[in-house]
């Protein structure tokens, strides 16, 4: 009699899913063997053909919508300097060795123009070379200062190349930066505590050191025009003044 021959039967049985390797990125591995859940594919929640061109075409109008906006800005403010409205040019002066209304003789004296209505607070000067006038406000209190930047189109900062800015100029700086300022062009002036002449490199020097200054404060300046140089450096300052759009300034768009 042949001996029955038992078979055990496992009561569990385990199938594996075959790794496919192929499809498993050097990420997803990472994240396996650190225990982390898969990253889901941006791919899987992309939209539709039909969002993705919509979604460009908003964009593009919104671009056009700016350009347009800023192209009628500009046109606009041409409109109003060639009806006769004068560009007003705040006058600051960081430091007391610097006469700002002598610096504005030197731009009349190059236009050969004479300055009209001379005061303390504001003079105004034609410019008929370039079909504009100027109107400068020469304000002398931090307060006033701050009160000019809220009608002025310009703001024509003075610098010195002998005295170095003090901690008041530097908050009056900082305080304008805050509030906002329009447009600026930095002028060297000539200081009344000149003593020892300089040498072309030492001043070059110095110019060097006021941009960095000022750009500390306005990144968008480029330069810092000297007055002692050159009439051709005094002309190119009134340019700047007579012939540039004024930048835009953020808290008036909703008031003007």
């Amino acid at each position: 009699m042949v001996a029955q021959q038992h078979h055990h039967r496992p009561t569990l049985k385990q199938s594996n899913k075959s790794f496919k390797s192929k499809h498993a990125s050097k990420g997803s591995l990472k994240d396996a063997q650190k225990g982390k859940a898969p990253r889901s594919s941006p791919k899987l929640h992309s939209t539709t053909s039909h969002d993705s061109a919509q979604l460009r075409l908003n964009r593009r109008n919104a671009a056009k919508q700016a350009q347009s906006a800023k192209r009628q800005s500009t046109v606009d403010s041409r409109r109003l300097f060639n009806s006769g409205a004068p560009r007003i040019v705040a006058v600051v002066s960081l430091t007391s060795d610097i006469n700002p209304k002598s610096c504005v003789e030197q731009l009349a004296s190059v236009l050969r123009e004479n300055i009209e209505g001379e005061g303390e607070t504001t003079s105004k000067l034609n410019a008929s070379r370039f079909r504009t006038s100027l109107q400068f406000l020469f304000p002398n209190t931090f307060y006033s200062i701050l009160d000019a930047l809220l009608i002025a189109d310009y703001v024509l900062l003075v610098l010195s190349p002998s005295v170095e800015v003090d901690e008041r100029g530097e908050t009056l700086m900082r305080t304008m930066q805050s509030v906002g300022m329009p447009s600026v062009v930095a002028v060297a002036g000539e200081s009344t505590q000149e003593t020892t002449p300089k040498t072309p490199k030492e001043h070059k020097e110095i110019l060097k050191s006021l941009l960095s200054f000022t750009q500390y404060f306005v990144p968008s300046l480029t330069r810092v025009y000297d007055l002692s140089s050159s009439p051709s450096e005094v002309l190119n300052t009134i340019r700047a003044l007579c012939e540039s759009t004024p930048a835009e300034v953020k808290w008036r768009v909703g008031y003007t």
